[in-house]
């Protein structure tokens, strides 16, 4: 038993053991400010304009998520080696050539919406004024290379920098809409401007960890072919999993009354977010256990790894 509990100490203070405290301290803090920050909203916004609010940002991260081509997720797959072999020049641009592609994917999505954010306004959100549908739009690409900086970091292993950028993005989210509403009063774009603005230095923040590997590239073909190769799945696994995850939000106004629509996707909407907590939570896991993972050429001398693994996921929880 002594045995035991000595090999449970020495796990639980094992550098994945740490990374994972990191990064499950990050979400937590993240968890617990976009609670704050949902009340804070959905108590200085009539009922209608937080459902379409949540509508928009729905909107956003579906098509931010539908960007990200699982580029940034395979990032795991290739940094991780190369770091481990000292080519660290390869694996800058293994990660500038997937942020190109996801810059180029992100800024067709933002062009595409505001070209059609006069229908968008009229059939689904509930002809919310267009500038809405325009702040929505910039801020899908926000969203898509601030969520690309999340994975590059995770692939070059540095969880204790997401977990910060993470905190950066959320303590300035809140902090931001509190001054917003003591200066004016809280509408639909005033929100949306605070949610670009913070993510925006979410992701200048983390240029700071990212500085050296963040340019715009292409990459060679032969680059571009494994990097694509090896996303092409994982980016199909991401187009059903964000369609299935999100697309409930967005349908809930067009299909519902004109009046009541927007009402029951903003009680919809903030019951959905709260669900969000477990996977976020299971996600961290496979945020920080992808990476070490991939440190390993063959599966077989994966082996040792997993079982220390499985057992800090047993001592956590």
């Amino acid at each position: 038993m002594k045995k035991l509990l000595h090999k449970g100490l020495d796990l639980s203070r094992s550098k994945t053991a740490r990374s994972l405290y990191w990064v499950l301290s990050g979400n937590f803090l993240t968890i617990i400010l976009t609670f704050f920050t949902t009340i804070l909203i959905a108590n200085h916004l009539t009922k209608a304009d937080n459902g379409i609010f949540l509508a928009l940002f729905t909107l956003a991260n579906l098509l931010s998520d539908l960007a990200e081509l699982g580029l940034g997720s395979s990032l795991s797959n290739f940094v991780p080696k190369l770091r481990a072999q000292n080519r660290l020049s390869e694996a800058h641009h293994y990660v500038a050539t997937a942020f190109t592609l996801e810059v180029i994917v992100g800024l067709v999505m933002m062009v595409s919406l505001v070209v059609l954010s006069p229908w968008l306004s009229r059939y689904l959100f509930a002809d919310t004024p267009i500038i809405n549908v325009t702040l929505a739009a910039i801020l899908t690409f926000v969203l898509v290379i601030f969520g690309f900086s999340g994975l590059a970091l995770s692939g070059y292993q540095l969880f204790r920098e997401v977990s910060v950028v993470n905190a950066c993005y959320s303590v300035l989210r809140l902090g931001f809409l509190l001054v917003m509403i003591y200066v004016a009063k809280l509408d639909i774009s005033k929100v949306l401007v605070v949610y670009v603005l913070t993510f925006s230095v979410g992701w200048i923040y983390s240029l700071i960890y990212l500085r050296k590997s963040f340019w715009l590239t292409l990459g060679t073909s032969d680059l571009r072919t494994r990097l694509l190769g090896f996303s092409s799945l994982l980016g199909l696994q991401k187009i059903f999993v964000s369609i299935s995850s999100r697309l409930d939000v967005l349908m809930l106004i067009p299909l519902l009354a004109v009046r009541t629509g927007p009402v029951e996707a903003g009680v919809y909407g903030i019951a959905s977010r709260f669900a969000l907590v477990y996977p976020l939570i299971i996600s961290s896991f496979g945020q920080v256990l992808a990476p070490r993972f991939a440190q390993y050429k063959k599966a077989g001398n994966a082996a040792p790894f997993l079982k220390r693994a499985i057992m800090i996921v047993a001592i956590l929880f």
